[in-house]
């Protein structure tokens, strides 16, 4: 039986849950993206304070891929035709398909400000990050006084600020600024966080600047929209993402401001061969940009194009609202569903326990000494510098004391709470 040919471009969350949800037996199955490494980018701002290092937040793409018997092409697509069914890469080499995903998800956008590509430092990439804090650690050497600009006080912002302060908040050369366009930190969520942030951070040096915009950056300036000039040291932009660039060329498949739109099968709405999963996809009604999404996108993506080329009935994607736990350093965790906010740091621990199941997942089909090795190398990681300081520095009754409901949704956020987490655990 001759295979059906099966192309993935991206293999983050969405393209690689999607990659291991095909039988090499009954597609041949080829995965595309330029870099060698998966990261687990819900924790790479641990990066920025030391308590975790890059090699741990990694999967081989290649070693995983190849456990499955599917190709990994590690070269950047050029484009792709969905007329001929033909993706092109960098290398010159064209691939056919009889399917294809598209899963490469979002990249930073400048906003066409000046001076942001060759000033700022992203904060998407493990590698960024590492060069962020090498560059903080020289200028700490260097200088009487440093100051980390970030921009952007979303959940990457805010997650950057507590690894700052994890590493460096006894460091009296170090000042913060953070500048948000908003009038809170994390706009969209409720205000009882950003008080509650802003209230921990009151004893550390740390400046915020709501309501701003950025005109232009120098290397050691932020020029404000309205006229105002701040110092920075280093710039760390964590606002604004579009589609992949790749995506944005398409004439065939012409994408919103978020993606390119789905129906609610995943699949295309131009084109029946090709399914979108991850943040990639604009999908009604709106998800927000969040690993659990773009792994269940890529499990439904993936499972939903085998059913097209069987010629069997495609299925609805069905979103699952699942928590979200937002980390502040070793300060503070904080868990949000819906209306329901708790806040505890001992809530750390959860946050470091989905890191370590989904890596396991998704390196399930790895020769079982290697997995061993690299769960054992995660575990030793976090225990030594996360969970071992907390837990001797901090007794659990204070722990317990330090624990709080800071927004309660009611009874009915409790109890769908307990099904969502029934329905992944037996999904």
């Amino acid at each position: 039986m001759t295979r059906k040919k099966i192309i993935i471009l991206g293999a983050n969350f969405a393209g690689l849950q999607a990659a291991t949800q095909l039988s090499s037996r009954l597609y041949e199955v080829t995965v595309v993206d330029p870099s060698p490494y998966f990261e687990w980018t819900p924790n790479i701002h641990e990066l920025l304070s030391g308590c975790k290092q890059l090699h741990t937040l990694q999967l081989s793409r290649f070693k995983v891929l190849s456990a499955l018997n599917h190709r990994f092409v590690a070269h950047r697509a050029t484009n792709f035709d969905p007329q001929w069914q033909t993706v092109e890469l960098e290398t010159g080499e064209t691939l056919q398909y009889d399917g294809l995903i598209l899963a490469m998800g979002h990249e930073t956008t400048d906003y066409g400000i000046k001076g942001v590509k060759e000033v700022a430092s992203g904060f998407r990439k493990g590698a960024e990050i590492v060069q962020i804090r090498s560059r903080l650690e020289s200028l700490l050497q260097q200088q009487n006084s440093v100051t980390v600009s970030i921009v952007g006080a979303g959940f990457t912002g805010i997650e950057a600020l507590g690894e700052l302060l994890r590493g460096y908040r006894h460091n009296p050369a170090l000042s913060i600024q953070i500048i948000e366009k908003g009038n809170q930190a994390l706009p969209g969520y409720t205000q009882k966080i950003s008080d509650d942030i802003r209230k921990i951070c009151a004893e550390y040096p740390v400046h915020w600047y709501f309501n701003q915009t950025i005109s232009s950056l120098t290397e050691d300036r932020i020029i404000l929209s309205s006229g105002a000039t701040l110092s920075s040291d280093i710039t760390i932009w964590t606002t604004g993402t579009q589609p992949a660039s790749l995506a944005l060329n398409i004439e065939a498949l012409p994408p919103h401001r978020s993606g390119i739109p789905v129906k609610s099968t995943l699949q295309t709405r131009t084109d029946e061969a090709i399914f979108i999963a991850g943040d990639l996809a604009d999908y009604t009604p709106g998800l927000t940009k969040q690993a659990y999404h773009a792994l269940d996108m890529g499990k439904h993506a993936a499972n939903n194009l085998a059913r097209w080329l069987e010629g069997k009935t495609l299925r609805n994607f069905t979103p699952l609202n699942k928590p979200m736990a937002l980390a502040f350093g070793d300060l503070n965790t904080y868990l949000i569903y819906n209306q329901t906010v708790i806040s505890s740091p001992a809530l750390a621990a959860t946050k470091e326990s989905i890191f370590q199941f989904y890596m396991t997942q998704l390196s399930h089909k790895l020769p079982v000494k290697l997995i061993a090795q690299n769960a054992s190398e995660r575990f030793a990681s976090a225990f030594t510098e996360q969970l071992m300081p907390e837990f001797n520095a901090q007794s659990l009754i204070r722990l317990l004391k330090r624990t709080e409901i800071l927004q309660w949704g009611g009874r009915k956020d409790l109890e769908t709470l307990a099904m969502t987490i029934l329905s992944t655990a037996l999904s």
